[in-house]
């Protein structure tokens, strides 16, 4: 079966080829059901599997790899989410660092701001998934992020709370 997928790959319509971290990758990618144009289902080659945190480029954007699925008999298959902000901030040595990004929005149904008549405070959430390579490991809580449109001044600064560094940990099966 998998010689067989192997030889029929590229006859697929939502063949495309696309780069995977800089280096030419094929996949297969199509629409998710939940019509979330953002977001996308992808398979590849029983020969060449993907990662968690890859980056994409694809049809002039890049997108980032969020989920796979572990049952690779196979196509290796999962799902990957376009990448909207490129986040940049200073690490410890003073060097910038630059990592795409997927947002959301958190607080959905919310104003931005919670309060009484005594005090208002903003409330507004993104939660934002990046790789986890070895300089964001490093993040902690804390560290703020100017995340606005070019030109915006004073521009939105965002300030790290919550890091949910396992969340989508698959270190034990690499």
């Amino acid at each position: 079966m998998n010689r067989h997928v192997e030889d029929c790959f590229a006859d697929s319509i939502d063949y495309h080829k696309v780069k995977r971290n800089g280096e030419d990758f094929e996949l297969i990618i199509t629409k998710d059901t939940d019509s979330n144009t953002q977001k996308k289902k992808i398979k590849s080659r029983p020969s060449q599997p993907f990662n968690l945190g890859d980056y994409i480029d694809w049809n002039g954007q890049i997108w980032l790899v969020t989920l796979l699925d572990t049952d690779d008999k196979t196509y290796h298959s999962g799902y990957m989410y376009l990448c909207t902000i490129l986040l940049r901030y200073q690490n410890s040595k003073g060097e910038l660092v630059e990592r795409w990004s997927y947002a959301e929005d958190y607080t959905k149904y919310s104003i931005g701001e919670t309060g009484n008549s005594t005090i208002i405070v903003g409330d507004y959430q993104s939660g934002i998934t990046v790789p986890s390579d070895e300089e964001m490991k490093k993040l902690k809580s804390g560290p703020r992020f100017v995340i606005d449109y070019d030109g915006n001044y004073p521009p939105d600064v965002f300030r790290l709370t919550n890091r949910e560094a396992n969340l989508s940990d698959a270190n034990y099966f690499n």
